[in-house]
């Protein structure tokens, strides 16, 4: 006697069916909050840039080291940016200005030096 086996058959496909459209559900949806971070990552970078740029633009205007505050904090579109100034030679006027950017996802910061009262521009290269 032979039986019919079609009504196994056809559970194994549906079966192999569901485990497979789960398995790409996750693939896609851990592509997708990759494809979101990094999205993110790269706003914060250049929210970095931006304050990297006031804050050189600021220094240059400043022609005293007495008059620079030494911490300035601020917000821009929900990311804490934190600024601490040190005065490393009076001399020259040198000031290094640490930059932290504290948002949901990550922290991120960056150290600049610079000389009070000079400006990055050369006439000759814009």
């Amino acid at each position: 006697m032979v039986r019919k086996r079609t009504g196994y058959v056809m559970i194994d496909a549906v079966v192999s069916l569901i485990i497979l459209s789960i398995g790409i559900y996750i693939f896609s949806f851990g592509i997708t909050n990759i494809v979101l971070l990094l999205k993110e990552r790269s706003y914060d970078n250049y929210v970095l840039s931006s304050v990297v740029k006031k804050e050189k633009e600021y220094l240059a205007t400043i022609s005293d080291a007495s008059l620079l505050p030494e911490i300035e904090a601020y917000e821009i579109e929900k990311k804490d940016v934190y600024i601490v100034r040190k005065v490393v030679d009076e001399k020259f006027e040198m000031v290094n200005s640490d930059i932290r950017i504290e948002s949901e996802y990550a922290d991120r910061s960056f150290n600049i030096l610079s000389f009070l009262g000079d400006s990055d521009k050369d006439e000759y290269f814009e």
